[in-house]
């Protein structure tokens, strides 16, 4: 539920006078002994500001930094603000760094938020810090409210600082206006004299007066109920202890019990007490439970009275936690059976998680959780540490989960979890490159597990496939695709999509990319994107390994796509290794391109982004691809400088060095040591599949160099019919563009055909701008009508009558002066452009290969419409849109024959944002939504479908304010229309007023 559904309770009344007060400053102080009605007052003020916000709690004794910062992003994931949270969930470091990345998240909206905290009592010192420097340093217009019966001592400066308001008891006490109204609201017949009497003996307590109220309006006389009430001692605990004897004693004594469970809800309050209806009796004797919608709410100062009247009893934290995990919600268990008492039965709550419960906690979270429970308890129920050793996993704290894992094994005497302790052991070391150990961990615990040891077996698995890829030898390729295939379904099974994304990553790109496999690494790798969230870390990973392959089998309009969506991805969540990688593959593609000044500026945005990818041996990797594409485009003193680098790292990648320095001296220096380099490396038996052409190819340039056409003639030969025979002829020309179409020149018809050699099909370009491109470079086309043909055949294709084209080009013109026209077209184009355009009689077409980034955009967004609407059709969805770079041929706008194609492109791209904003919305993304939907007005600002969704969901958000902007502008578009506002349209502008 988003924070702008969280309603003040029953009977509220508006106090305009203090919304106002807040509403001066960008920091409030709400600080109030209990039942002041200070969270139904930040409530009704952050309703009133008509701004985005968000509203977390602190715990009791809050002092780890860490935990307080987790529950601040889930508060924004619960509010629909998945920027802000995605910036704490995914940010690594302290809790400065975290704060770092929330506060810029902040400071890149467009609007403000309102960020209320409320028991800020509860917080001491690691809390107070966050707290502190989060209201000092909240960017541009958003807002900060603290709530909370007082200050910690670390905070009390806040409340001298200017521009601050703080109120308190004083200014919170109902006025004897005010208390009419709650006599009003409630139901009591009471007029002004009962409410002045009522004010005198609450002295304006909200709390009191809710329950003097509630008792009032039930009264049978109205003068003898106030004289009772005037009469009570200590009036709340009176009212309430007059509530309770209204009940059955068993009845009495399980509301009191209910005042210590969290997350209460009717359902819940039953199972728990073994009382048929006990909150509704309650609420009948006048217990001011507040219900909606099944879940039930309790004003703290009335529970703490209820709570003390007796002790959670361990039945009922037994049954309201069995009730908690039926229900998904093993934290809430594990705390309700902490505060009974019962720390072994939390333990063993704790221990009986499923692994993808785990895995939807934070870890700092989850390490909270376990801290209360004691450390010898914890350690009878070790699988509860196994747990936690996960979670560091995934937040890359490899020393806490090294510990972790060290001291589950040495308390539990279990043989099936010993092994499940060695599997994630072994994971470790294939991460540390100790691969020898872990294959031989592995493979004894595929041996000794039993088949009912899923965790073990399906990790193992995972484990030994690595172990073998990691090899790069043939024999090793072919043991690890069954067992990556195997732990992928398993995980599937099991419902794991991040590990499952993670097998199938290894089998994808160290199986059969790196294997010479590139279409089946393309299948396996989208089957990988489509068990993962639209945004997360991971997706942004296999995205970047997925346009990898897609340069290699030279579909770069496609691979450009995968790029834009992994570095945003990489910027959200601050990931050195997608953002390292985008840059490395973008000069690869440049370079084909035969760029320069792109090649070295890419190499660097890489090196911008080095972390710990850089240090491990892909740095090293890096290197020398880096060395390989400055010397592919000329920059001789660039490749030298890298090439130093990658030598002198050589120890960590010896073939990827081997292949740079052959590379080098083939192209720039001493050819004989060249082609030792070369051949030594094309005999290695651990050299990649998608290699083996290359040392061969560049033996033949060193050939080509000494003037030795015949060895070269050969060599090429040989190197193209390696490449051929993996089903990539073009490889080489995608690669090594220059020095192929040189050394192809060698090879006449026939030897070329032999060797399975093809010339790069062209690539045709008109979303966004025209562009054609053959082995990445640009086709000069003659300008008027040979251009305008191109164009055509691109977004009105795949074949079309001669005739029809002639009417197109030459509107009116007679039939013979037409095909003369044409014929004299078609030979300025084949001069220019070789056999671009083709005639088979009375049709023309695009010579056969050509790629058309319309037609490619329109064949995805018709695979993703002619799926259910799920996380599959969604992904295919998001990779459609990314093709769509803009409208058709905007040069051509007032053309009559661009016209429909243009439009119709429009309409996919329309109909895929609006499948993933409803797809975004699902998931509670709104902030995606929004932009989705932003979109969508940008390329249809007279549709209104678009602005009322839009203004629905910023309504959710409670930013009411942009809210009535969208329908502003909205209503200005339908004007030009001559059109009024819907229905619904109008029912959001006055729920945006309201």
């Amino acid at each position: 539920m988003s924070a702008a559904f969280v309603s003040v309770p029953r009977h509220h009344v508006p106090r305009p006078r203090l919304v106002e007060e807040l509403g001066r400053r960008r920091l409030g102080l709400i600080v109030a002994a209990g039942g002041y009605g200070k969270t139904t007052l930040a409530i009704e003020h952050a309703h009133a500001r008509g701004i985005a916000w968000t509203i977390a709690r602190l715990e009791p004794d809050e002092d780890d930094a860490d935990a307080l910062i987790a529950r601040i992003g889930a508060s924004f994931r619960r509010a629909g603000l998945s920027d802000p949270a995605d910036a704490l969930e995914t940010a690594e470091g302290d809790a400065d760094d975290r704060l770092d990345r929330l506060l810029g998240a902040l400071a890149e909206r467009s609007d403000p938020v309102l960020v209320v905290l409320d028991e800020i009592g509860r917080g001491t010192d690691g809390a107070a810090a966050v707290v502190g420097r989060l209201a000092r340093e909240l960017p541009g217009d958003s807002e900060m409210l603290l709530v909370g019966r007082s200050l910690p001592a670390g905070l009390e400066s806040l409340g001298a600082e200017p521009g601050v308001v703080r109120l308190g008891q004083g200014e919170l006490a109902f006025t004897v206006d005010e208390t009419a109204a709650v006599l009003e609201s409630a139901g009591a017949s009471a007029d002004a004299s009962a409410a002045a009497r009522v004010f005198r003996v609450t002295r304006g307590w909200p709390i009191a007066v809710q329950l003097a109220a509630e008792r009032l309006a039930r009264a049978d006389a109205l003068d003898l109920e106030l004289e009772r009430i005037e009469s009570s001692p200590t009036l709340l605990s009176s009212l309430v202890d007059e509530s309770l004897a209204a009940l059955p004693s068993e009845t009495r004594a399980a509301v009191v019990q209910l005042a210590h469970l969290p997350e209460l809800t009717t359902a819940i309050a039953d199972r728990a007490t073994d009382v048929v209806d006990v909150v509704g009796l309650a609420v009948a004797a006048g217990v001011p439970f507040d219900i909606r919608g099944g879940r039930v709410e309790l004003a703290d100062p009335v529970r703490d009275v209820l709570a003390a009247r007796g002790r959670l009893t361990p039945g009922v934290a037994g049954r309201a936690a069995n009730a908690y995990v039926e229900r998904g919600h093993g934290p809430e268990a594990i705390r309700v059976l902490v505060s009974a008492g019962d720390a072994d039965r939390a333990a063993a709550t704790a221990a009986a998680l499923s692994p993808s419960e785990v895995s939807r906690l934070d870890v700092r979270d989850l390490r909270a959780l376990l801290a209360s429970i004691p450390d010898d308890v914890l350690e009878r129920h070790p699988r509860s540490l196994l747990h936690l050793a996960r979670a560091c996993e995934a937040s890359a704290e490899r020393a806490l989960r090294s510990g972790l894992l060290a001291r589950a094994a040495t308390v539990t005497d279990d043989p099936a979890l010993h092994r499940e302790i060695d599997a994630e052991r072994a994971r470790d070391l294939v991460r540390d490159g100790q691969v020898e150990q872990a294959r031989e961990v592995a493979e004894r615990l595929l041996l000794e597990a039993r088949p009912d040891e899923l965790q073990t077996r399906v990790r193992a698995l995972h484990v030994l496939g690595r172990t073998h890829a990691w090899s790069g030898e043939p024999d090793g390729l072919t043991a690890a695709e069954p067992l990556l295939a195997e732990a992928a379904e398993l995980y599937g099974r099991l419902g794991y999509q991040s590990a499952r994304a993670h097998a199938l990553l290894a089998l994808a790109y160290d199986v059969y990319t790196l294997g010479g496999r590139f279409e089946a690494g393309v299948e396996t790798l989208e089957g990988a994107l489509a068990g993962l969230p639209a945004r997360s870390r991971l997706r942004g990973v296999v995205l970047v390994f997925l346009a990898e392959v897609l340069i290699d089998l030279g579909r770069t309009l496609e691979a450009e796509a995968r790029l834009v969506e992994a570095e945003r991805l990489g910027e959200q969540f601050g990931d050195t290794r997608t953002l390292g990688y985008t840059g490395w593959l973008r000069a690869r593609a440049a370079a084909t391109l035969g760029d320069a000044g792109k090649v070295r500026a890419q190499l660097a945005e890489a090196e911008r982004h080095h972390g710990e990818w850089f240090v491990h041996h892909t740095g090293a990797e890096f290197l020398a691809e880096a060395a390989m594409l400055a010397g592919q485009v000329g920059d001789v003193d660039a490749a030298r400088g890298y090439l130093g680098r990658a030598l002198a790292r050589a120890s960590e990648s010896p073939k990827h060095v081997q292949l740079a320095e052959g590379a080098f001296e083939a192209r720039h220096g001493n050819g004989e040591r060249a082609d030792a380099l070369l051949a030594a490396l094309a005999a290695r038996p651990d050299l990649d599949a998608r290699e083996s052409w290359r040392p061969t190819l560049l033996r033949a340039w060193t050939a080509h160099r000494a003037g030795d056409i015949g060895r070269a003639r050969s060599l090429a030969h040989e190197a193209f019919t390696v490449a051929s025979r993996m089903g990539t002829p073009d490889l080489p020309l995608w690669r090594e563009p220059e020095i192929t179409a040189a050394l192809a020149a060698l090879l006449d018809g026939s030897l070329a055909a032999e060797a399975g050699f093809v010339h790069s099909a062209a690539s045709i370009a008109v979303l966004g701008g025209f562009q054609a491109r053959r082995a990445g470079a640009p086709i000069e086309l003659p300008a008027g009508r040979p251009l305008l043909l191109v164009k055509l055949l691109a977004v009105r294709g795949p074949r079309r009558l001669v005739d029809e084209v002639i009417e197109d080009l030459w509107p009116g013109v007679e039939a013979t002066s037409g095909r003369k026209r044409m014929r004299n077209v078609l030979n300025r184009l084949r001069e220019a452009a070789g056999d671009l355009v083709v005639r088979d009689g009375a049709t023309l077409s695009l010579v056969e290969g050509t790629t058309v980034d319309a037609a490619l955009f329109e064949e995805r967004a018709l695979e993703a419409f002619a799926e259910p609407a799920e996380r599959t059709s969604l992904d295919r969805a998001r990779a459609a849109l990314a093709l769509y770079a803009g409208e058709a041929l905007p040069d051509e706008r007032y053309e009559d024959w661009a016209a429909e194609p243009r439009e119709r492109l429009r309409a996919h791209a329309l109909g895929l944002l609006d499948l993933l904003a409803a797809g975004a919305e699902r998931e509670g993304d709104l902030d995606e939504a929004l932009r989705l939907l932003d979109r969508g007005i940008e390329i249809d600002r007279l549709d209104e479908t678009r602005y009322v969704r839009s203004a629905g969901l910023l309504l959710r958000q409670g930013r009411r304010g942009r809210a009535l902007e969208v329908l502003r502008a909205s209503a200005a578009a339908l004007r030009q229309l001559g059109l009024e506002p819907s229905a619904e349209h109008r029912s959001l502008v006055r729920l945006a007023r309201d």
